[in-house]
């Protein structure tokens, strides 16, 4: 309250798990990064914008991935144990179909890394360490069969038209590659069995080396989820809230 006698005041919901609606409701602008999480969680009980999340197309080129045979995948991920699970997945996934890989991602104080080694028996060369996803892929993206992480990975590697595979905690098959024909049903480009691809049944298990091109994301990515567009869209919301403020003051 002493805030918002100064400033507007705001917050942006990523996730689930929002014990305080009153003090939410109580914020001059929320923001929902997905309509999935707005639709299914919030919708009820605060009245957000809904503002995906983007990428800078100014970093990017025209210079897209090309399938030159590989057979071997790259996982981005933070090495934390809320990601745990998802990495597992991608592991168990690539040693089921005979698919070599690399994980990167910074080594944390929580012995992931150390986790995975003994439980998979993989050698140190499997970790990368720590990229800048798109200043790495701009130099490595053909060495790659196919990109896994989630969220803000997949709009980065997809952007390249490099074949994305969205990891998830849950087991019994819940993971899936991102084509055209699925990838208005992943939102936010996590999932599990209650995401909409999963119940659409529109879960892609395999990467169909002969039909390549529908994994190529680039042109629904800069139409759906450009940086310029959507940082637009955040500050007609803070004028707005700022007129209401004034009108408040």
């Amino acid at each position: 309250d002493e805030i918002k006698k100064y400033s507007v005041v705001g917050c942006t919901l990523h996730n689930t798990g929002i014990k305080n609606i009153n003090l939410i409701n109580k914020l001059d602008y929320k923001i929902v990064v997905s309509n999935f999480l707005y639709k299914n969680h919030y919708k009820k009980i605060i009245n957000p914008a809904v503002i995906q999340n983007s990428i800078d197309f100014s970093r990017y080129d025209n210079d897209f991935w090309k399938f030159k045979n590989q057979n071997t995948a790259l996982l981005i991920s933070r090495l934390m144990p809320d990601k745990l699970n998802s990495i597992e997945c991608f592991v168990k996934y690539c040693m089921v179909n005979g698919c070599k890989f690399k994980i990167a991602g910074e080594d944390s104080n929580f012995k992931i890394k150390e986790k995975l080694k003994n439980k998979f028996n993989l050698a140190d060369d499997v970790f990368i360490g720590a990229i800048d996803t798109v200043d790495y892929l701009k130099e490595n993206k053909d060495k790659y069969l196919f990109i896994a992480g989630v969220g803000l990975v997949i709009l980065e590697a997809g952007a390249f038209n490099i074949p994305c595979f969205v990891c998830s905690d849950d087991k019994n098959k819940c993971y899936s590659f991102v084509t055209k024909e699925n990838v208005e049903l992943f939102d936010n480009f996590t999932i599990n069995a209650r995401s909409l691809v999963a119940k659409c049944q529109k879960k892609e298990f395999e990467l169909d080396k002969n039909n390549l091109e529908k994994y190529k994301l680039k042109n629904y990515f800069v139409q759906k989820r450009d940086l310029e567009n959507n940082f637009k869209r955040y500050q007609n919301l803070l004028t707005e809230k700022c007129k209401t403020a004034e009108v408040r003051k």
